[in-house]
């Protein structure tokens, strides 16, 4: 499952850039996140996310909208980014993609 997380420096720099244009990183809740107002969208509590419905869910919602896999994030600054790096070397966030079972998804966020 580590080949999903991202290791390349260059792929993060893309990732990030892409996320950095949809969301003020920054930013917490009760602040607007997003730089434009989306009409749909989805917040649920962190515990959600290892919860056995979860899965189910988020993957019914990436293949709606055609994405070819869901990307689990810190959004966390680049000191702690690259600890992280140095440590395990790769970033904290990974590229699920949508063929696999419930429990390798809980094992991606868990191990």
């Amino acid at each position: 499952m580590k080949k999903l997380f991202i290791s390349d420096p260059k792929e993060l720099e893309q990732v990030q850039s892409f996320i950095h244009s949809l969301v003020h990183s920054t930013k917490t809740f009760p602040d607007q996140v997003f730089k434009t107002k989306k009409p749909h969208y989805l917040f649920e509590e962190f515990h959600w996310l290892l919860s056995d419905d979860s899965w189910e869910m988020l993957k019914g919602l990436a293949l709606k909208h055609r994405d070819k896999y869901i990307l689990m994030a810190a959004l966390d600054d680049s000191r702690c980014m690259n600890d992280f790096y140095r440590e395990f070397g790769y970033y904290p966030w990974v590229k699920i993609p949508l063929n696999i079972t419930p429990s390798d998804y809980l094992d991606i966020l868990t191990d």
